[in-house]
Parts: C-alpha cells; structure tokens; sequence
C-alpha cells in the first residue's frame, strides 16, 4: 500500500492516557491512514525513522494570542518548534473581528501595536477575517473565538468613549448578541472573555450569561480569564461557575493562578470548587502554564510608557534627565491616581450589581525577573526595591531602568506549589498564553515570556522526568486529547487511523526548554520532527515554513 509519509518503529503514545506501544504509521492525503506494523518494503515519498523516539500527537494549546502576530507571520515558527499543530485564538476577550466605526481605530492600533509595520485592516467580519488568513496560508490550525471585549467596544466603543459603561440597555445587549451570534455563524467557536481588561471588566454577570446563552444555542465554548486571579480569585471563579450553570455553555477557565503571596495555597480551595461543579453535572475545566511567573513586561514600559506608540528609547533619554524626569514623575502620580479614580468608581457600580470586583494595585505584586545591572533584586517588587534603595517607588523604578539601559522586566509572582497542584489536577490541561513568532520580538521594544518558546518542552522536562508530577501518557493526554476534545475536535489529538496527521516525534530523553527570562527566545531541545495535517513542519529541528495549516470549526471537525 502507497503512502504519503511514513513514521517507522515508534514508541506511540496516543493520547488517551494510556502506555506507550510499538508501531508504524501510515499517513495518506493528510490523515493517518495506518496505524500497526507494515510488514516488507514500504512505499511511501518519505520515510521517517522513530527507533527510541516517542511518537504522540500534536500539541494543542488551548489559549494562545496569536490573532495579530499571524497576519504579520503566518508561519508560526516558534510555536511549531516546541510541538503545538493547533492553537485557539481571540483568547482573553480580544479577536481581530468583528470591526464596526466604533471600534475599528483601536482594531487598527492593535494589530500594528509592536511591529513596526504598517497594515491595512481590509476585514470587518469574523468571515472576511478568517478568509484572510486562509488565502495567506497558516503554519498551524487555528480554533477562533470571539472576544466579548471585541464585541463590546464594537457595540459601545472603547473605554472612555462608551466602553466603560456599566449598566447596559436592552438594545445594547442585543446588538452584542447578533454580533456574537454572526461570528459563530461565520466560524467563530465561542466566546472569550477577558474580565480584568478594559472593556470587559465592566461587564456584570448578567451581561455575561446573557451572551453565552448565545454561545450555548450555536454549540459552543466559552473561554475565560477570570475578573481576579489575586485577592478575588476565588470569588471569580465561583462567578466562572454560576455563568456556566445559568447559560449551560461548558467553561474552560484560563492560566488559572494566584497572584501575591497572600493568595498562595487558594488554587487547592478553587480548584475543589471546579471539582465540585463537575461532580454537579456543570461542563468546567481549566488550563495553566508550567511557569511560576506571570505575564512579562518591560518594567518601562509598564510604569512609565503604557500607551503602545511612545517612542521607548526617547523616553529613556528623558528619564536620565533628572529635569525631565521630575515632569515624568507628575505624569505617573496622575496617571495611577486617575487609574484608581475609575477602578474605584467601577468597583461601586459592580458591587450594586453583586459583582466582587478588586480595586487597582500600582506597583502591585509582579516581581523584577530580568535585571543586567542588580541580579540581586530578583523576585522583589518594586515596594521592596524602594525600601532598600530608601527611595520612593517611582523613582527606585526610574533607576533601575535607566542602569539596565531600558531592559529590566518584570512578571507576576505565583507560588510553585500553586503551579503544580494546577498541573496535577485531572481537569487541567496545558497553555501557553503568548503569541506565536516566526522571528524573536524586538526586546527592545517589548519583553518575551519564556513559555513562548518553552511551555510544552518544560513541562514534559521539568514535571514529567524531574518533579514527576505527572506520567509521560498523563502528560501527553493533556496536551493533545483532552484539549482538543474540549475545543470539540473530534479528529484531533489522538494517534488513530482516520485522525488528521497532527503528530510529534521527540527524544524522550533530550527534551527540555532553554529559554529563560534573560534569553527568552531559545529554541528547545529534543523535538525532532512536527506534522500538521501530514506534512511535516519541523525536520529534524529545523523548521521547514511549509504553510499546512487549517482553521477549525463547530459545524465540521475540521475546514479550510
């Protein structure tokens, strides 16, 4: 029998959970075709040898931010690299549709944000999105969601010119309706909310349920981050689970965590509330990243520079000014207490509609993980560095920046053993929450997570073979199967005959992450081949740029 492409004398592990065995693969127009030992001469354009490698399926990354980054570079290198075939985007509330007048020069500013390139939104609907990237070609699949802070600025516009809006009228709610229901229709997934970002976090409950009674009704999911993963979280979750049982969309709760060393040991207490729910008959699940620091940001921009289009290295230049400096401080004090005014204000309007909403925190809890001139402050933030500096924040924050010449970063705090409960629970699967890249980010410009190119190697590294928080096939499962039965792939994430031919091969042995947050942009180890819809992305390590990949649907497991 002919095939395509053959993987010969693997140790497949299929994604159910279940120990390795001993087999050939066949793959034929894309889809595994055999799966069992080919006796005699095999004919097949090509030959892959798997002697002592782990044969599995590809990884499926549940929450990614890729929605931009792949218009500009569709090839998707760095995620193809650590293993990941599918990834969902228009996570944390945020698509790149649909666009109206309200809502289309933030749209606008968004997708060009960062690149240093100049774009044309030619699309408004999710359809003439996703069409979009079809005629360009993707590296990988791709699971869309609509973000309901997308259709929300749509409706209202954004923070400031309506988004802020609480309480909503009828026709408001409505006409987010269509729109949501327009997406799903055009082949949008779900909903996707981001609870602690602007406009979404003024969202009540109520709004929320409402919309995913839409979602529901089209057979779909709903991904969240929830509105705290702080001193709130686990009155978030609860709220997690009350839209869930009022609306029956299954919920799957994002890079589940909890910030501050306050917080350490909730994840076990909301964790059981999810366990709970299920026990209840109520669809709720949670991914989590193998990292015990959060979202990373250049601590100038982050304190001095949060609007996207301030020129970083002028800016650096006026801070080592102690003139200008002095015009800089005023302008973060007002800033930060404008910033409070308004979460302060939000926080009242959502209490009278029984929604726990947190009041901002500046300088918070994110820690410095990345400093070339003070080493030693790592894992401080920025309360503690003044302390020892005996300055006040701002300016401690001021001079470190200007020392490390722009560079230093900073990322929220997580407890490890936080981290590993997350892991270890059996309704966890695996994330990366970053964007994919065919080349680094500029980190001059802005700062890279590790996970971007280490989340799938780490973990199978680091909580596999060094903490044995999990099995291999525990592992492997939730990062192919599990995920994509929860995105409702039924032909993804499994090694069987008929199954689309997303697969890896990797040295069990070898496989580790390498990237850190002072050189986030390393490549892994031990990944030795990736296949997307059977042909193969990564040879040997080394990325081929073939474009294979398809956007995924509800109406049929799989479309292009």
């Amino acid at each position: 029998m002919d095939y395509d492409l053959v993987i010969r004398d693997g140790r497949i592990l299929d994604g159910t959970g279940n120990p390795w065995f001993r087999a050939d693969i066949g793959i034929r127009a894309g889809r595994i075709s055999f799966l069992g030992h080919i006796a005699g001469q095999v004919e097949s354009t090509k030959l892959l040898s798997a002697s002592r490698l782990i044969v599995c399926p590809g990884f499926v990354d549940i929450h990614s931010h890729s929605d931009r980054t792949l218009i500009f570079q569709p090839k998707a290198t760095s995620s193809l690299l650590q293993g990941i075939t599918t990834q969902a985007i228009g996570n944390c509330g945020s698509s790149m549709a649909p666009i109206t007048a309200k809502n289309r020069h933030q749209m606008v500013r968004r997708l060009t944000a960062g690149s240093g390139r100049k774009a044309r939104v030619s699309w408004k609907t999710m359809k003439e999105y996703l069409a979009r990237l079809r005629r360009q070609g993707i590296g990988e699949n791709i699971a869309p969601f609509v973000g309901h802070g997308t259709i929300r600025s749509a409706v209202l516009g954004p923070e400031g010119e309506g988004g802020e809006k609480v309480d909503l009228s009828e026709q408001e709610i409505r006409r987010m309706g269509v729109l949501l229901d327009k997406a799903m229709y055009e082949g949008a997934m779900g909903l996707s909310t981001g609870l602690t970002y602007p406009p979404g976090r003024n969202a009540t409950t109520e709004e929320i349920v409402r919309l995913c009674k839409v979602v529901a009704k089209g057979g779909g999911v709903y991904l969240t981050h929830i509105r705290n993963e702080g001193d709130y979280v686990i009155e978030a979750v609860r709220e997690a689970i009350v839209i869930n049982e009022r609306s029956t969309v299954p919920v799957n709760i994002a890079h589940h965590k909890a910030w501050g060393k306050k917080n350490w040991g909730k994840v076990r207490n909301t964790l059981k509330l999810m366990e709970e729910a299920r026990e209840r008959g109520l669809e709720v699940t949670c991914d989590v990243y193998p990292y015990d620091r959060a979202g990373v940001s250049l601590l100038l921009r982050r304190i001095f520079a949060p609007e996207r289009d301030v020129d970083l290295k002028q800016l650096l230049r006026r801070l080592a000014d102690p003139y200008q400096f002095e015009g800089i401080r005023e302008e973060v004090v007002k800033r930060i207490a404008a910033d409070r005014e308004k979460a302060d204000h939000r926080k009242k309007q959502l209490q009278r509609r029984g929604v726990a909403s947190p009041r901002s925190e500046i300088p918070g809890t994110a820690v410095i993980v990345h400093s070339k001139s003070q080493p030693n402050l790592l894992g401080k933030n920025l309360s503690e560095i003044a302390r020892l500096a005996k300055k006040d924040w701002i300016t401690a924050a001021r001079d470190l920046v200007v020392a490390d010449r722009g560079e230093t970063k900073m990322a929220g705090y997580m407890n490890e053993e936080d981290v590993e409960s997350a892991i270890a629970s059996p309704i966890s699967m695996i994330s990366t929450d970053c964007s994919s890249h065919e080349t680094p980010p500029d980190k001059r410009a802005a700062a890279t997570h590790p996970r971007t190119y280490g989340t799938y190697p780490r973990l199978l590294a680091r909580y596999v073979k060094e903490r044995k928080i999990l099995s291999l096939p525990q592992a492997i499962r939730k990062i192919t199967s599990y995920p994509a039965t929860v995105l409702k792939q039924r032909d993804r994430g499994l090694i069987r005959p008929g199954m689309w031919a997303d697969i890896v091969v990797f040295d069990e042995r070898r496989i580790c992450d390498r990237s850190t947050f002072a050189q986030p942009t390393l490549p892994p180890r031990g990944i030795v081949y990736v296949m997307v819809n059977g042909k193969i992305a990564v040879d040997r390590g080394n990325p081929t740029g073939v474009l294979a990949g398809k956007i995924l649907s509800l109406k049929s497991a799989s479309c292009n």
